[in-house]
């Protein structure tokens, strides 16, 4: 799975690479602030990635606690049916898969939020560019080669930084 998410940063990060430089071919002025801002949103973008590893360590935690309640549990079944403690054995195990869910919420959520974030500056950033290429006296089919250089910029650098994120989070 590490090899994987390695291997998909790289890809991504070449496929961002290489689209930024049509888009620099295309129109220099125009696909160079493209690849600017986008290279802009993902260095701002990154402390997310310092966050999802922080909570990949709480979660491997987390799992280490729930994972050891279980097995304890599970080795001293027949002593808590004598004394009838099965509630207080689902009352720890419940507990501690809460702890572990409530850290997966915290990077789902995390992880939303940056996607969602992504999402309102690919529609800034199109219109943006769409304005300053109508400003620089760009023609209709450049201007559409443009967005859809801008389009697929935006969802490589999605990409690159969500993949970022997961492997943060799954390394620990």
């Amino acid at each position: 799975v590490a090899i994987a998410m390695v291997i998909r940063l790289f890809v991504g990060s070449v496929m961002l690479l290489a689209t930024a430089a049509v888009g620099v071919l295309v129109a220099p002025l125009v696909g160079g602030i493209a690849a600017v801002v986008v290279l802009g949103v993902l260095l701002l973008s990154a402390r997310s990635t310092r966050g999802a590893t922080s909570l990949g360590q709480v979660m491997s935690e987390r799992l280490a606690g729930f994972g050891a309640a279980l097995s304890d549990s599970l080795a001293s079944v027949r002593v808590m049916r004598a004394h009838g403690a099965e509630a207080a054995w689902l009352d720890l195990v419940g507990a501690e898969a809460g702890r572990v869910r409530d850290v997966r919420r915290t990077y789902v959520v995390r992880s939303s939020m940056v996607s969602a974030s992504m999402g309102v500056v690919a529609v800034a950033a199109v219109l943006g560019l769409i304005l300053l290429g109508r400003h620089v006296g760009l023609s209709l089919a450049e201007l559409a080669t443009l967005i859809v250089i801008a389009m697929r910029l935006l969802t490589n650098g999605q990409q690159v930084l969500l993949s970022a994120q997961q492997f943060a989070n799954d390394v620990p």
